[in-house]
């Protein structure tokens, strides 16, 4: 998976990337993979401090508290000053520590990034009322310090953006039609020089899946690609444990057990 993710995001550099499959199917240990490979900025979109630390809980808490209105533009343009507050903390702590030689290759940079509270710079970045096009430059300069085209940004567990919770967002082409926070924010990201990935539980995703469908329609933006990550069927588990555990000696009815009590998950599968 992480191969082919990797191939896609060289290929069509700008894309929205949708990574959805089922909990514990492998997407966030994909994200990595591509982090460690990519100089990124991964955000856990949880909105408590999660395993990863405090990567968007302040965020999303003023979000939640705003809570925008469809009506009210520049309540959603609050919104979306808060997440690019995110970005923006990150890509300027990324340019820091490699000026000062703390980190040299994009894996360092990851275990950082999971360890590290940056919610000072956030919250000093939050307070200044700058614009669009000045999200633009520091991009822009971040990306040529990086000497890269595209700056690649992960959204992990994407599909809370999703929630009715954050706010009614424009931007469909279907008058009144009313986006989720994730569908807004991707829209507004894609005249970014970035590139998105956004990994989330599909059967929260809803919303999140037919922004391809949606935003994807829109002229002067890019195809979208979209990767799911199924549940494992029994022969999916039995295929997966003959090819790294001998299996000869088990009866037919064990391996038949096996099959049933670890399908589904296909960490159920790795843990085993």
């Amino acid at each position: 998976t992480v191969s082919l993710v990797q191939k896609n995001i060289e290929e069509n550099p700008k894309d929205v990337i949708v990574l959805a499959g089922v909990s514990g199917g492998g997407k966030t240990s994909t994200t990595f993979g591509i982090a460690m490979e990519h100089w990124s900025i991964y955000i856990d979109c949880s909105p408590t401090v999660g395993q990863y630390g405090n990567h968007a809980e302040v965020e999303l808490r003023h979000i939640r508290t705003k809570q925008p209105k469809f009506e009210q533009y520049d309540q959603q343009e609050y919104a979306y000053h808060k997440l690019d507050t995110i970005i923006l903390s990150r890509g300027l702590l990324l340019i820091k520590m490699i000026t000062e030689r703390k980190i040299s290759t994009p894996k360092e940079w990851l275990f950082v990034q999971l360890q590290m509270n940056d919610y000072e710079i956030r919250k000093t970045l939050g307070s200044e009322n700058y614009d669009h096009f000045t999200v633009i430059e520091l991009i822009d300069m971040i990306n040529a310090f990086l000497k890269v085209d595209y700056l690649t940004l992960i959204f992990d567990e994407a599909q809370i953006l999703c929630r009715s919770q954050y706010g009614e967002y424009q931007g469909s082409s279907i008058e009144g039609k009313k986006w989720s926070l994730l569908q807004g924010y991707i829209a507004h990201l894609t005249q970014l020089p970035v590139t998105c990935l956004l990994a989330g539980t599909y059967m929260h995703m809803a919303s999140g899946i037919s922004l391809v469908t949606s935003v994807g329609k829109a002229p002067y933006l890019d195809a979208h690609i979209i990767l799911k990550l199924p549940f494992l069927s029994r022969d999916d588990v039995l295929r997966n444990l003959d090819a790294v555990i001998d299996l000869t000696d088990v009866t037919p009815e064990i391996r038949d057990y096996l099959g049933h009590v670890l399908r589904g998950r296909p960490r159920n599968c790795a843990s085993f």
